[in-house]
């Protein structure tokens, strides 16, 4: 008797450890945001560019680029007009990564 209590003992650890395994949380990887002040873009003939976060450039810290700040920047300078798709003269979250799309091409 003593061994199968320890048996089901044994599996009842067992299975409890799986079941906390699974409920554990996973990292989240933020894909839209960058954590480094630039990011490394290859470009066609194999060099890399770095091109700043929006966060790097967001001198005045209230989410958005303005022409101003994107001046810092010749390459998101050269694309701001375009990347600017609501015309309201400022770059959010969505057209910043527009605007890096168009840098790469």
């Amino acid at each position: 008797m003593k061994g199968i209590a320890a048996v089901l003992a044994s599996a009842a650890i067992v299975a409890a450890g799986a079941a906390m395994a699974q409920d554990e949380p996973k990292p989240v990887t933020d894909t839209t945001q960058p954590t480094t002040p630039s990011q490394s873009m290859p470009q066609q003939s194999g060099e890399t560019m770095q091109v700043p976060t929006l966060d790097a450039l967001d001198k005045d810290h209230d989410g958005f680029i303005s022409s101003t700040e994107a001046g810092s920047s010749k390459d998101i300078a050269s694309v701001f007009t375009e990347a600017d798709a609501d015309k309201n003269g400022k770059l959010d979250r969505m057209e910043y990564a527009n605007a890096i799309k168009l840098i790469q091409g």
